[in-house]
């Protein structure tokens, strides 16, 4: 992801890490979880 991105391994590290703070949930299965259920209700209005 990092190479994809053109950033460096530790600063991919350290936007991954901050996202289930942002999202408020406690861990990274949880916010795959928010993701998927966002983008499925987000798709089903439509």
């Amino acid at each position: 992801m990092a190479e994809h991105l053109k950033i460096t391994e530790s600063t991919a590290k350290t936007h991954v890490a901050a996202v289930p703070n942002k999202l408020n949930v406690h861990s990274r299965a949880q916010a795959a979880l928010y993701t998927s259920d966002f983008h499925q209700n987000k798709s089903s209005k439509h």
